[in-house]
């Protein structure tokens, strides 16, 4: 057989392993959210596309908070044994794995969209290098109003983490109960300083005098 009458058929293998190679959008948020579960933050990161010095801090910002929590959670597993699981526990994402079957996907160039059932806008996609990553700003609904807080409370979140596993690691919870009361008292300082500092716009009202 001639070198010419392989061409098609070479063309067609290469095409196939390429495509074999190139997951699509469904198969790479399954992928993400996988390696959210297992905090697994290395594959989180690299699932991530950003095109700003900001969103790429965002990005590590998360992934460094997952990896905090992965620690604490081996921490706690690590000297609490079995009573440590709800401080051990990856983040539950069962129900957003199932949803994907019936996603819907709109692929444009290297632009895809992905709308899963009940959620209300869809995430968007980027293909980056021959490879379908998540939009950190779609992702995490960063602006570039409020980008700078949202990593600033991500980092916070880390710190949380890391201090709760060091404290662990030093004895100075009797239980596992001890050690989730003190992580809950963090996480709510947290919460309360980024209140402090945004506080929720209410809408005005106005009273209309009467006739």
């Amino acid at each position: 057989m001639s070198l010419l009458r392989l061409l098609p058929l070479l063309t067609l293998l290469a095409l196939s392993a390429a495509a074999a190679d190139d997951p699509g959008p469904k198969t790479v948020l399954k992928s993400f959210y996988q390696a959210m579960e297992a905090g697994d933050a290395p594959a989180v990161r690299a699932l991530f596309h950003t095109t700003t010095d900001a969103e790429k801090e965002l990005a590590d910002a998360d992934a460094a908070q997952l990896a905090a929590a992965r620690s604490l959670g081996e921490a706690a597993k690590n000297k609490f044994a079995a009573t440590g699981d709800a401080l051990s526990k990856g983040m539950p994402l069962h129900d957003e794995i199932a949803k994907l079957d019936s996603a819907e996907v709109t692929i444009e160039g290297n632009t895809a969209t992905l709308k899963l059932p009940g959620q209300p806008r869809p995430l968007r996609l980027i293909k980056s290098e021959n490879r379908w990553k998540i939009s950190i700003a779609d992702y995490a609904g960063a602006t570039p109003a409020n980008i700078a807080d949202q990593t600033a409370v991500l980092k916070d979140l880390a710190a949380v983490y890391t201090q709760t596993a060091a404290d662990i690691n030093a004895d100075k919870f009797p239980s596992a109960q001890d050690a989730q009361r003190s992580l809950q008292q963090k996480l709510q300082a947290v919460v309360a300083n980024t209140l402090h500092k945004h506080p929720p716009t209410t809408a005005k009202t106005t009273t209309q005098p009467k006739q």
